[in-house]
């Protein structure tokens, strides 16, 4: 029969397991139960009298060690003792097999194992009774005579085991060794303090006598722990610890005694430390393999059950449970329903898997494997999924495809529901490899098939991704994770993405970064890498941008513009869509190169519009500059779009005054803007447009001596583009009547001069302003004296004039013009007469006007 190919290290030595679940055994201590108030059940006070029996023991061969030495006492003693044990423990044997009507024959040593574990009374009941008929013996002949101090010093022995049992209050290990420890070492302190200062109090009569019996209390202390119903714990080690310490102390030379307590101290540490966990599963595990051989099933897995507790590791617990597990039989637990509720159904999944993983299991390892699974079901339907992949698996070895089919095709394209949702994620990743990788007969018939549904590609490597969550080193499920990944489409994933969000999120996207990166490379592959990185992009969108721009270099090396400027614009997506400011310096790199180069591609095929968007979103880049803005602006002019091209061009000269280049684009793109177009977009121009420039410009032309038609247009449009932004602006209003006035039109010019005049603000906000306001004022009187022959606005305009520090002598010519036009002489003089006071041109015409008036002045006047 061939093996399963399965995955590397797949054998026995490196087997499949399960989780460990709590197993829970017989409570550890009967003392820390009585303390919680409930009433002591039988085998509580059984422990109880463990512990009172132990001390017993002890204080009265303690009391015997301070009696005069007398071999023959011990003699009699010990071997009172031993007689003791081994006539109760045979009545004990004797009475097992009565009743069992076993035979014991070729189990005598287990058969012995097993009186001594699971018939504490006898051990303890034989060895008590053998020390008081020892004692009674050396009384009645004569070797000791204090029996009242032996009867005390058992009744104190009694009574301080009962109170050492209160340690196990302390549930916690650690604690409940600290404290014994530091008891032991006050028990010694004191035991020494007594010898040192108050040797009457201890009457040693011989040190090896002392130590003899207190070394062999030791021991039988340990012997009825083996045997009690009670685990052995710290105090059993305390005990045992305070006595060899004392034999130490008074058989060592002085100077050795501090020496030797370090011995027992050192030896309580590591007893507890290390040892003990040992020897308690040691005893369940003996304890269990007796009852398993007496065929006492629920008492062998409660024992194996309290080893695996005690140490989840012990191989000899758990075989023990796997070969409980296998001797049992569904009409055993029919029959005794507390035995199906000890049932442990992990381990019976670890024994099929240790049955079935080797590549080439017999006949019989398949037939145990069969009856466990249908145990296991029997036990637990919710472990149904579980129990189908094994008997898949099962049903391969023994080359039953069809059956194997049919079981793995349930489990694989049927949810589990409930309770079962537990057991079918803890195998789905090896049921996908056993459908895909294992064999190809199940590959064919059901894990190909089954990938071609739509979605399950996706749902299958969700299950993966889970099931490396709990296991992240699991062989199985990387080899799975690897095989699924490889053929998966972007035509799958986007069509999950609408129809599996959940999974979807599971995917390992980092992990198809990385597949999708390794196959880039290869001139073979490159376009399956592609597929992968996009997918990777989709799922990571924080690295979305450097993603799409990889693609698009790639499709653009290669030669296909249209797909890399698709991934281009896939990348400027990405990032506006999360905002530059949430992105990492190499994802807003990428995203700036990504737009520069969608510009530069439009910019070589003439598309204006796309390259003008892509090169205004390249400016918010560190490295865009001046070049990049006399580009924008070459692109709006070529679009025929000057207000626009004066907008960047001006941004430009912002970095770049100097620039000839720029300077001339600006004269042309002033030129080219109309006054309307300015007043339309206000607020978008107002912030770049440069006002100073037309009113430098336009004051130039105007003051040209020899400036013609031309170049008066040319000051008047730039004027107009102020007045289209500003029309309140008092220096671009006296420019246009300038202008006007230059070309003869007097009315219009004057139109300009009284809107300046009406503008004047509550201060000037410069020099300029001023002089440009009262430029107006006189220039609009001149033209109500002499054109419009209106004196009394002219008068007006003089006035206000007058508080300018370029008035002189000529205002108040005319003031005195306007005076005589309207008829008031007086005034008229004085203003003539004060012009004579000047040594100015208009002087003689003043002496002219005021003969004039004389002349013209009533005789009656």
């Amino acid at each position: 029969m061939s093996g399963l190919p399965w995955p590397t290290g797949a054998g026995r030595d490196s087997s499949f397991r399960l989780p460990r679940r709590e197993i829970r055994g017989p409570t550890r201590s009967s003392a820390a139960n009585a303390a919680s108030g409930k009433t002591m059940t039988r085998t509580e006070r059984i422990h109880w009298w463990e512990y009172a029996a132990k001390g017993l023991l002890v204080g009265s061969l303690m009391t015997l060690a301070l009696m005069p030495a007398e071999m023959a006492v011990a003699a009699t003693v010990y071997a009172a003792i031993i007689a003791g044990f081994s006539i109760a423990v045979g009545l004990a044997g004797w009475q097992e097999v009565r009743r069992t009507e076993q035979d014991v024959r070729g189990r005598f040593w287990p058969f012995v194992c097993y009186l001594l574990l699971e018939h504490p009374g006898s051990v303890y009941g034989g060895v008590l009774l053998g020390l008081i008929t020892g004692l009674a013996l050396c009384f009645a002949s004569g070797w000791l005579q204090d029996w009242q101090g032996l009867i005390l010093g058992a009744a104190l022995g009694s009574f301080a085991g009962l109170v050492f049992s209160l340690f196990l209050h302390l549930h916690n290990r650690w604690l409940r060794s600290g404290t014994v420890l530091i008891t032991v070492a006050i028990l010694a302190a004191g035991f020494i303090a007594a010898l040192t200062w108050y040797p009457q109090w201890l009457p040693i009569a011989s040190a090896s006598w002392f130590a003899m019996h207190l070394l062999l209390a030791a021991l039988l202390v340990h012997l009825l722990t083996l045997a009690g119903h009670a685990e052995e714990t710290e105090l059993e080690c305390g005990l045992t610890t305070i006595l060899v310490a004392a034999s130490l102390w008074v058989l060592l030379p002085e100077r050795w005694r501090w020496t030797g307590l370090l011995i027992p101290a050192l030896w309580y540490v590591i007893y507890t430390g290390r040892i003990l966990p040992q020897v308690q599963v040691l005893k369940n595990v003996l304890r269990g393999w007796n009852y398993a051989k007496l065929r006492r099933y629920r008492d062998a897995l409660l024992a194996f059950r309290r080893a695996s507790e005690i140490q989840p590791d012990s191989s000899y617990a758990r075989e023990g449970l796997w070969r409980v597990h296998r001797e049992l039989t569904a009409d055993m637990l029919a029959e005794q329903p507390d035995l199906r509720n000890l049932v442990h159904l992990d381990l019976c999944l670890q024994r099929v898997a240790d049955l079935l993983l080797p590549g080439r299991p017999g006949m019989e390892a398949l037939e145990e494997a069969g009856k466990l699974l249908s145990l296991v079901l029997e036990q637990d339907p919710n472990r149904r999924p579980e129990v189908l992949y094994w008997r898949a698996v099962l049903q391969t070895h023994a080359r039953q495809y069809d059956r194997a089919a049919e079981d793995l095709r349930e489990l694989l394209e049927c949810p589990a529901d409930g309770g079962a949702a537990g057991s079918r994620d803890q195998i789905i990743a090896r049921a996908w490899h056993l459908a895909l990788l294992a064999h190809p007969e199940l590959a064919r018939r059901v894990g190909e098939p089954c990938l071609q549904i739509p979605g399950k590609r996706i749902q299958a490597i969700a299950d993966t991704e889970l099931a490396l969550d709990k296991t992240p080193a699991d062989p199985v499920a990387i080899e799975v994770k690897r095989y699924l990944y490889s053929g998966l489409t972007v035509a799958e994933f986007e069509s999950a993405r609408q129809v599996q969000p959940r999974a979807v999120q599971m995917l390992d996207f980092s992990y198809i970064y990385e597949l999708g990166q390794r196959l880039l490379r290869d001139t073979e592959t490159w376009q399956q890498g592609a597929e992968f990185l996009h997918m990777a992009a989709l799922g990571m969108p924080d690295k979305a941008p450097g993603i799409y721009f990889q693609l698009g270099q790639t499709y653009q090396e290669r030669g296909d513009e249209a797909k890399a400027c698709y991934y281009y614009e896939l990348a400027k997506s990405a990032a506006r869509e999360l905002g530059l400011e949430q992105l990492p310096p190499e994802e807003k790199q990428a995203y700036f190169q990504a737009v520069q180069t969608l510009a530069q591609i439009a910019y070589q095929h003439q598309d204006l519009d796309r390259a003008i968007e892509n090169f205004i979103l390249y400016m918010e880049s560190p490295q865009a500059g001046t070049d990049t803005l006399r580009i924008i602006t070459e692109l709006y002019e070529r679009k025929g779009d000057a207000l626009s091209a004066l907008m960047w061009n001006e941004k430009a000269l912002a970095l770049d005054a100097g620039s000839e280049n720029l300077l001339e684009r600006k004269h042309r793109y002033y030129y080219s803007v109309m006054p309307e177009e300015l007043s339309q977009h206000r607020e978008r121009v107002e912030k770049y447009f440069d006002v100073e420039y037309c009113l430098r410009q336009a004051k130039t032309l105007v003051e040209l001596r020899n400036a013609g038609e031309p170049q008066l247009e040319w000051a008047l449009h730039l004027v107009r583009l102020v007045l289209a932004l500003q029309p309140a602006h008092i220096r671009a209003l006296v420019l246009a009547g300038r202008i006007y006035q230059r070309t003869g039109n007097e009315e219009e010019a004057a139109r300009y001069y009284e809107q300046a005049r009406s503008a004047k603000p509550e201060s000037f906000a410069n020099r300029e302003e001023e002089d440009a306001w009262y430029y107006a004022t006189v220039r609009l009187g001149d033209y109500y004296l002499y054109s419009a022959h209106k004196p009394d606005q002219a008068l007006a305009c003089y006035n206000d004039y007058r508080r300018s520090p370029k008035s002189g002598a000529d205002t108040l010519f005319k003031m005195g013009q306007c005076y005589e036009q309207l008829g008031d002489v007086l005034r008229a003089a004085k203003c003539y007469q004060a012009v004579t006071v000047y040594d100015h041109p208009l002087a003689g015409e003043a002496y002219a006007a005021l003969a004039r008036l004389e002349s013209s002045r009533p005789a009656s006047l």
